[in-house]
């Protein structure tokens, strides 16, 4: 069922009146209705395409979002960043790797790769939370595949965990084409926030956390 909500409405008509406004059906978490969109305008209009969604652990949401959209100030770094980099092709708050993936997810990944003609497990990065600016190029491409609705079952409709949907396959497929494109996938993180990532690394497996403190291995069940 689609609900409108008059006053978000009015928002976004105050701030930009020509906006336009879409409906979409609450299928495939914030996947499919960015898919929907996609579909549904005109992509060659657009040089770059900002995604961004809402997310119930509003720690999470401020984590993905600030670095991305909490100012004009950062928001113009964000864009500048791209315009002046012609070798990045999407952008987020973090870069993350790709470890081979689980069963469940591979059996939705890789049909999709086979579609898109990418080899299987040569791409190795994403970002994580599909909270990004990316070039319509890479979209383009993903395009050549007619998602349908009744593509996007839910984890419980496929009795698996979240990483076998469609929707979360999809998340990492953004960053394969954009490898795959010959563009980098960069993040806004600063010079401080790199170097200790290098020194604490979390991988986020399907079953544990695995956190890589200074050679020091932690695994935390998830």
């Amino acid at each position: 069922m689609n609900f409108k909500n008059s006053e978000i409405e009015q928002k976004i008509l105050s701030f930009k009146p020509d906006a336009k406004i879409i409906i979409v059906p609450n299928t495939g978490y914030d996947v499919y209705p960015f898919i929907y969109v996609l579909q549904n305008i005109n992509i060659d209009s657009y040089d770059y395409i900002l995604k961004i969604h809402t997310k119930h652990n509003i720690k999470d949401r401020n984590k993905i979002l600030k670095p991305l959209l909490w100012s004009k100030t950062n928001f113009q770094k964000l864009l500048n960043k791209m315009i002046n980099n012609k070798d990045i092709g999407i952008i987020g708050h973090k870069v993350q790797e790709i470890y081979g993936g689980s069963p469940e997810e591979n059996e939705v990944l890789n049909p999709l790769l086979e579609k898109l003609k990418i080899p299987a497990h040569k791409y190795h990065h994403f970002i994580p939370g599909t909270m990004f600016l990316i070039r319509t190029n890479q979209l383009k491409f993903l395009l050549k595949i007619q998602f349908r609705e009744a593509d996007f079952k839910t984890s419980t409709e496929l009795k698996t965990k979240d990483y076998g949907t469609l929707a979360h396959t999809l998340e990492r497929v953004f960053g394969i084409i954009t490898e795959y494109k010959g563009f980098i996938i960069a993040d806004m993180k600063n010079p401080i926030e790199r170097f200790l990532n290098k020194l604490i690394i979390t991988r986020n497996l399907p079953e544990y956390k695995l956190i890589n403190i200074l050679g020091i291995k932690l695994k935390i069940k998830r």
